[in-house]
């Protein structure tokens, strides 16, 4: 670590003042579970560290009208711990019970994980299904952008370097479910991940679905085509997945030579994954999951 410098903002006003000023000379400290690891490996040098983590208006999980509200401070275990949450957005409920460990569960936030931007961040498949909105504040003014068109690449987001993520709001979906597949049960960092939203009607066939894909691709993805596959069939009949089974290797693009496992066995354990998710969501089994 070298040439840094470090600032407190005492709330929201002066944090967007500092990046406002700072421009991408900023770097946001909230939690530090990925900023530390960075700043070691020297990847954020000559930077200067804007610390929000004392700005109470970036906590808490509300009901604001008909919507969630998560303030982008909140930790993975107040997530992981919210009754709120566990009701009405079973996949995140799930995504923060197998987050990393008790520790860094009790460190990182729920906006960290969104601006780290890793392809195998397990919060955002889960908001992805749930169709959440990003609002983000600069000096400039403020807005609200669709978490399912933020990614631009592996690290990176639509979220400008004079803006603050403040808030996440999505509509509340209790027929959503995450799965994740990890090399072991403890500290598993993502093989891959799938979130699911499913509606069934009385003879248990799909109405209604949206599936995201996380660490298949150089970002979490929106799998629209095996969305497609899935509408229709009856949840109980294991054969009536088969399309779905061909439909979403369009949807994916993992990365060739990764350490954690090949192209062809992400390739061959994400249908499963959506299966299992589909079925967890459409019948509102929201304990967690992670399968070694």
């Amino acid at each position: 670590m070298k040439n840094f410098a470090f600032v407190n903002a005492r709330s929201l006003e002066e944090a967007v003042g500092h990046l406002a000023a700072l421009g991408p000379q900023a770097y946001v400290v909230a939690g530090a579970t990925n900023v530390m690891v960075d700043i070691r490996d020297g990847k954020r040098n000559d930077k200067t560290l804007v610390n929000i983590r004392g700005i109470d208006a970036l906590r808490g999980i509300r009901m604001e009208g008909a919507l969630v509200w998560v303030g982008a401070l909140t930790t993975i275990a107040e997530i992981g711990a919210s009754e709120l949450i566990k009701g009405h957005a079973p996949a995140l409920y799930m995504a923060a019970q197998v987050f990393a460990d008790p520790t860094t569960r009790n460190s990182a936030t729920i906006g960290g994980n969104l601006i780290k931007a890793s392809a195998g961040g397990d919060t955002l498949p889960p908001l992805m299904v749930m169709e959440a909105d990003v609002h983000v504040k600069s000096a400039r003014g403020e807005r609200a952008l669709p978490i399912c068109d933020i990614f631009t690449g592996l690290g990176k987001t639509r979220v400008e370097p004079d803006e603050l993520v403040t808030h996440f709001t999505f509509a509340p979906q209790p027929h959503t479910a995450f799965m994740k597949m990890g090399q072991r049960k403890s500290m598993a960092i993502s093989v891959c991940t799938a979130a699911a939203y499913a509606t069934v009607d009385g003879e248990g066939r799909v109405t209604d679905c949206r599936i995201a894909l996380g660490a298949v691709a150089s970002t979490p993805v929106r799998a629209s085509a095996a969305e497609k596959a899935l509408l229709g069939i009856k949840v109980d009949d294991e054969g009536a997945y088969e399309a779905m089974y061909g439909a979403v290797q369009g949807d994916i693009n993992p990365r060739p030579h990764s350490v954690r496992a090949s192209v062809e066995y992400r390739r061959q354990i994400v249908p499963v994954l959506v299966k299992r998710a589909v079925r967890r969501a459409a019948l509102g089994d929201c304990g967690p999951r992670v399968q070694p």
